[in-house]
């Protein structure tokens, strides 16, 4: 077996103090989960597609939530965003609100 075969070197972002909390989110769970990212580049669309995210979570501009969610979906990965009221309870919704596809 081969070095290369062996020892795969895995894209790594920096997490950085101008980095909004998507941002970090999203570097935490590359890091944590050991994701590289090449490994899904079959996901994006073409290639400057997939530059053009690897660029956004390097650059010190904030990351959207448009953004953040198509990176999770990319990754195979999902988030869900729980609100507390004042008493630290869950608030819980009538209906069900999916996310836009």
């Amino acid at each position: 077996m081969t070095r290369e075969k062996q020892f795969k070197e895995i894209f790594t972002i920096p997490i950085i103090p101008e980095d909004n909390y998507l941002k970090v989110l999203v570097k935490r769970a590359l890091q944590t989960l050991k994701i590289d990212i090449a490994d899904y580049r079959h996901k994006f669309n073409n290639e400057n597609h997939y530059n053009n995210t690897k660029r956004s979570l390097i650059s010190e501009s904030t990351l959207s939530y448009e953004k953040f969610c198509e990176i999770l979906y990319i990754l195979d990965l999902k988030h869900t965003i729980q609100i507390y009221d004042a008493d630290n309870k869950p608030f819980i919704f009538e209906d069900e609100i999916t996310q836009p596809k």
